[in-house]
This record gives C-alpha cells, structure tokens and sequence, in this order.
C-alpha cells in the first residue's frame, strides 16, 4: 500500500482500498446505519446521523478511516462510480495507562455480500498505517456471538479485555436520545 491506495482482487472482486475523506460521510453514514440495524450493537444502541457525521469528522481529524470501493467490471467506471462495500476507522492518541502512541478502532463493517477478504485487506491497511505512523499497539474490537476474535487471533492479536453494557435507562433501542446538560437533566443547547 503506497499513498493510502491498495488495489487488488479479494476473494473473487476487485476492490480498492483508499483513504477517506468528507466527501465519504454520507456513504458512512448510511454504512453505519446498516452496521447499527444488522448487529448485536443494535439491541443497545440507536443509530443518530448527526452523531455519526460528527465522529467522521472526528476521526478524520484524529486518526484514518479506510474506505473498500467496488467497481463493477461490467459497466463504465466514468459513468458508474465504485461502491463503497466496507470501512475501518480508527482513533490514534496516547494509551491512557502506557503513554504510548497507541490505535484504537471505533467502527468496523463490511457489507454482507463483499465480506471474502475485504476485512483482512482493511486490517492490513490499518497495520500498515499504523506502522508507518510510528504507533506500535493496535486495539480492535469483536462483538460479542461473533467470529470476529478468532479471526484477530488467526492474525496475531491476544484477547485483552471483554467489554459489557448495561442500559441504565427505560428507553429502548431503536428511539433517539436527547442530549442533555450532565447534573441538571435540562436539554443540551
């Protein structure tokens, strides 16, 4: 991977692995709608555009995300532009324990349809972005039922912590929160 680029064929389609940037947001966020729908994430949380659209930014400022695109073989690609089929973002900062530079994932999906070796290629973006960014500590995530962990064990990472959350509220998934100021309940401004 060279300038952010990797192209090459995955499983049996081409892909192109690039760098986002924020003229990608609506694609991700319609992605992120999709990942909130699909996944166990969905029972707990409830997708907000805004709140997608500001961590795109977000993570764009702070760290990298990495977008897979499609191009169909079978039309012209100056008449049908790639389909974005996956993404990985990424936070960099320093551990908040160890100080050192330090990558953590914040948000992982591939479409259904286009999972056969997009997900190593964007791993292997992420590695090497982070190398060559002088960070030496890579986090990522697996959610919980899925396969997701054997796959980073296959790929070299060791299991570290087991995440849980617990809704402390009566709302459920599925209905928007409205922000409000900590200590006095009042709605955010």
């Amino acid at each position: 991977m060279s300038d952010g680029i990797l192209t090459g064929t995955f499983g049996t389609m081409a892909y192109t692995i690039r760098q986002a940037t924020l003229l990608d947001q609506p694609e991700l966020q319609a992605m992120a709608k999709r990942f909130v729908e699909q996944s166990v994430y969905g029972q707990v949380l409830t997708f907000d555009p805004v709140s997608v659209g500001n961590l795109v930014v977000t993570v764009l400022q702070h760290g990298i995300i990495f977008i897979a695109e499609h191009q169909r073989r079978d039309v012209d690609p100056v008449q049908v532009p790639p389909e974005i089929v996956g993404m990985l973002a990424l936070l960099a900062f320093p551990h908040p324990v160890a100080g050192e530079p330090y990558v953590d994932e914040v948000a992982w999906w591939v479409e259904p349809a286009h999972r056969r070796g997009i997900g190593p290629a964007l791993l292997v973006a992420a590695e090497e972005w982070a190398t060559r960014s002088g960070i030496g500590l890579l986090k990522m995530v697996a959610p919980a039922g899925s396969s997701v962990g054997r796959f980073y064990e296959r790929h070299g990472y060791q299991v570290l912590e087991t995440a849980y959350v617990k809704r402390l509220d009566d709302r459920p998934a599925g209905l928007p929160v409205r922000p409000t100021v900590p200590g006095n309940g009042e709605p955010a401004s």
